[in-house]
């Protein structure tokens, strides 16, 4: 999908080019992945605001407690999603597109037992968890870039290490900051006992500046080798890393080759209020037309 995607990019930057300003998460960030997630299972390309905004609040399912408002507010999305998804499945039964749900319905068809509520919990699963975290890579990224001019002068020098850009902005500011694991064994560690059972947060922000792991680890080095833990990692990696690593990879460099003297244009940052996600609600920057 790199050259679909590229094309969504640009397309997006083509759109605010003239204008000399855009907020990275508005124009670019959010809408990006998005519109991939609506390709890839098949649905309406002119649907994907609705992601854009079932996402934003359903991804605070991972966050609790939350008020009685929030989780109203956040059921009545629920249930957007979930009667908008079981219509489009619907159809799809009838009229199937070269999308993942046909695909999943197609699989059904052949033995593996797919139910209709398997199909729409993997829907709503990959438009909440496919969307959030991508705009945060790039918002955070974009952010850390313009702080540090002269790496994002060497990025603009040497576009083809992207790759190396990329993972080196996911370990310095990782979009997803906890994650929550399930211990399967007793496990002693630094004189404390963790049984089966426990449940054990793990602050990935913080192994990522782990000083055992990484040189000078409050510092970016695109030169580094050293392996990070944006995606989780076992039999939980994360479903979509190589997805995002795309969007992040051409989003981000997209923005600093076809934006010059690209820079801040605000002078506070406003993170969301979240504790699994470390993500912006805008992001200001100007460019030269």
């Amino acid at each position: 999908m790199r050259p679909e995607i590229e094309t969504m990019a640009n397309d997006l930057l083509a759109k605010v080019k003239a204008t000399g300003e855009m907020d990275v998460i508005k124009d670019l960030a959010s809408p990006l992945p998005a519109m991939t997630v609506t390709r890839i299972l098949g649905l309406p390309p002119e649907d994907y605001p609705k992601l854009v905004r079932w996402s934003y609040q359903l991804f605070f399912v991972f966050d609790q407690p939350m008020s009685l408002q929030g989780y109203q507010q956040q059921n009545q999305m629920a249930i957007e999603a979930r009667d908008y998804l079981t219509e489009k499945i619907s159809h799809l039964e009838k009229y199937p597109n070269d999308g993942l749900i046909s695909r999943l319905i197609t699989a059904r068809d052949e033995g593996t037992r797919l139910t209709q509520e398997e199909i729409l919990g993997f829907c709503i699963m990959l438009l909440i968890v496919g969307q959030e975290t991508t705009k945060s890579l790039v918002g955070n990224a974009t952010v850390a870039l313009l702080k540090h001019p002269e790496k994002l002068a060497e990025l603009k020098q040497n576009p083809d290490q992207i790759k190396n850009v990329v993972e080196e902005l996911l370990r310095y500011d990782s979009p997803v900051q906890v994650i929550a694991r399930l211990a399967t064994e007793d496990v002693e560690m630094r004189g404390k006992m963790i049984q089966a059972g426990d449940k054990v947060i793990l602050c990935i922000g913080a192994a990522n500046r782990d000083p055992e792991q990484f040189t000078n680890p409050d510092q970016l080095d695109f030169n580094r080798r050293n392996y990070s833990l944006p995606f989780g990692g076992g039999i939980h990696f994360c479903l979509g890393a190589f997805l995002a690593r795309v969007q992040g990879q051409i989003a981000i460099n997209a923005m600093v080759q076809r934006l010059p003297n690209l820079q801040l244009n605000t002078e506070r940052l406003d993170w969301r209020e979240s504790i699994t996600l470390r993500g912006l609600k805008s992001l200001y920057v100007t460019f030269e037309t």
